[in-house]
């Protein structure tokens, strides 16, 4: 059974992934970002998350801070 469906069986609508160091990484399908002020921020490729859609037109934004 993977994550999607086992959080869906406990109540839940998504499940956040952590990545192999135990830190926040990803939804199931879609990538994680967080408003903090006027940033943008989002987990570093370098620590083993996946890229996206939406992560890549993000990122040439001027207040995208990555980490």
């Amino acid at each position: 059974m993977g994550p999607k469906t086992e959080a869906i069986l406990a109540g839940f609508d998504e499940a956040i992934m952590l990545n192999q160091d135990g830190a926040v990484s990803e939804g199931t399908g879609e990538n994680l970002f967080m408003v903090v002020g006027n940033e943008i921020h989002t987990p570093l490729i370098s620590d083993n998350n996946l890229t996206g859609i939406t992560r890549d037109w993000l990122l040439p934004l001027r207040h995208l801070n990555s980490g």
